[in-house]
């Protein structure tokens, strides 16, 4: 991802989602309860690490995804 740039995250699910959650250990994320985030490296962030998106649904379910990620 870029540094100390705002860089947009959109999940696009279906009305049977009850939350999603964004989380990162790397730079900082806003809004990260909503489907749209924004996840921003400043210089004093954690350069890489961790993205992940947690999706839950109404009945009960989880999907989650993660990937590796750095600043560049």
């Amino acid at each position: 991802v870029p540094k100390d740039t705002d860089v947009p995250l959109f999940v696009n699910v279906d009305d049977s989602t009850e939350s999603v959650v964004w989380l990162t250990s790397c730079g900082t994320m806003t809004d990260y309860n909503l489907h749209d985030a924004i996840l921003h490296v400043n210089p004093s962030d954690p350069q890489s690490g961790q993205l992940a998106i947690v999706v839950r649904d109404q009945s009960g379910g989880a999907t989650w995804q993660y990937w590796a990620i750095a600043a560049q």
